[in-house]
């Protein structure tokens, strides 16, 4: 007998069955380390401003409730950190 699977990952979206109920957050790959736009990267700082927008919004837009964007989040600040962008930049005020 096959066990049941209760994952699906669908397009960046990692679907989850709990009971009856559905959850949706963000999908990363076994893969994925993390790789996104250095801080001192030569290229606008409109990119790199757009890049600390459109990836948090992304986690909101797929999280299906409070917990799993919180540690979506966290995640993401840990990333920003990594690759050196400034800490006033990356507050839960400017950003999230």
């Amino acid at each position: 007998m096959h066990p049941i699977i209760n994952k699906l990952p669908f397009l960046g979206i990692l679907l989850e069955k709990n009971g009856a109920q559905i959850t949706t957050h963000v999908y990363h790959k076994p893969t994925d380390r993390g790789l996104l736009l250095h801080y001192q990267s030569h290229v606008k700082q409109c990119y790199k401003s757009a890049l600390l927008r459109t990836i948090p919004n992304r986690a909101y837009r797929l999280s299906s409730n409070w917990d799993l964007l919180i540690d979506e989040w966290d995640n993401l600040r840990h990333i920003f950190v990594k690759l050196k962008y400034p800490n006033d930049l990356i507050s839960t005020d400017n950003v999230y």
